[in-house]
């Protein structure tokens, strides 16, 4: 649980860094179904950097 709770908050820390990087993130909402697809877009992304962070704490 504990891990997980770390997790998280790794996540909300990436999240925020990729956010304020600019022109990093541009969403394409035209429809009302849309904001599905890009919040799915955006998830895929930051469980990737996770992992990347993850990986990288491990080897550390």
């Amino acid at each position: 649980m504990e891990r997980r709770i770390h997790g998280l908050e790794q996540k909300m820390k990436i999240l925020d860094a990729a956010l304020d990087s600019p022109g990093e993130w541009t969403l394409n909402i035209q429809e009302p179904g849309d904001i599905w697809k890009e919040r799915e877009k955006v998830q895929e992304e930051l469980d990737i950097l996770y992992e990347q962070w993850l990986e990288a704490e491990e080897s550390s």
